[in-house]
């Protein structure tokens, strides 16, 4: 999905270096189940969850389940519109300890 890409490379030294202390796991795209490389790099730093943020109704959805990538901030499936509170991908901001 164009715009979520890193501009940081996935590298823990690179964070450190540019001195990066709070990272976002963003499940705008397909696969947002967790298991993206990014989500795994994220999981590796052992960052301290600090906040979620649920455009859904349900608390327990994570994703867009429309086959269409990118459409989180347009549903075009009647039950995903009425699913959300707002627009936008779920959200989870991380911490990253020294």
């Amino acid at each position: 999905v164009y715009g979520s890409r890193p501009l940081v490379p996935l590298e823990e030294e690179a964070l450190r270096d540019k001195g990066i202390r709070i990272v976002v796991k963003n499940y705008l795209e397909k696969g947002g189940d967790g298991d993206s490389l990014k989500h795994r790099f994220i999981d590796s730093l052992g960052g301290v969850p600090v906040v979620s943020f649920s455009p859904y109704r349900d608390s327990g959805r994570k994703w867009e389940p429309d086959p269409l990538i990118g459409t989180a901030c347009q549903p075009h499936r009647r039950s995903d519109l009425f699913a959300r509170t707002r627009p936008g991908p779920y959200l989870e901001i991380y911490e990253l300890k020294d």
